[in-house]
């Protein structure tokens, strides 16, 4: 808008230069002219500078306006720049609480892989100390079952065996393949829980 007031200014000076420039033509020609003709052109050089006269009066309207208009656009810019201003300090202290949230949430998984180490430190020691007396306990349930028996002989004692032992071998490799196949079943049945999470999520 300030720069077409501008070339409106521009245009209306232009239109007082010429009508400069046809006041002084009608003031030579009006020497030379004989008395009816001189009036004619003193007609003439009343309507010009009534016309620029009027001219002037639009060209400092016009001026006061561009003057205004400018006002306006410092205005709106000082406006702008203090939104700008607020908008980025609001953004500062956003990142500013995203950063601290970030720092209390490292500190929060720093905090839980260390439990998760120490966790996992006293399960390998539960599973180490297991197998240690895994393979003891079995054996001594093992032979102190009914199964064995030492019998007095004139050599000494001997180990007997008893004849129905199959049923124990049989009923625990049962119970053990049993105890694998559900151990099996149940990894694959929360693998693919988070498959069936993922495609519900989908659109």
């Amino acid at each position: 808008m300030t720069d077409k007031l501008k070339r409106l200014i521009h245009t209306l000076k232009l239109k007082r230069k010429l009508c400069a420039h046809l006041k002084t033509f009608s003031n030579h020609v009006k020497r030379l002219q004989p008395p009816q003709v001189a009036r004619s052109f003193c007609q003439n050089e009343a309507i010009t500078d009534n016309y620029v006269f009027q001219n002037e009066t639009q060209i400092s309207q016009l001026e006061s306006l561009v003057d205004r208009a400018q006002g306006v656009g410092f205005l709106i810019e000082h406006i702008l720049d203090l939104r700008n201003a607020e908008t980025n300090h609001n953004m500062n202290l956003a990142m500013h609480d995203r950063s601290k949230q970030g720092v209390e949430e490292n500190s929060l998984v720093r905090e839980l892989a260390s439990q998760t180490t120490q966790d996992t430190k006293a399960m390998r020691t539960i599973a180490f100390i297991s197998v240690i007396f895994l393979p003891a306990t079995f054996l001594a349930t093992f032979f102190g079952s009914k199964f064995f028996g030492f019998e007095d002989t004139k050599d000494g004692h001997s180990l007997t065996v008893a004849s129905n032992i199959w049923i124990y071998v049989v009923t625990a490799l049962a119970f053990s393949v049993v105890a694998v196949a559900i151990w099996y079943w149940w990894g694959l049945r929360r693998g693919s829980e988070p498959d069936k999470v993922k495609n519900a999520d989908m659109p």
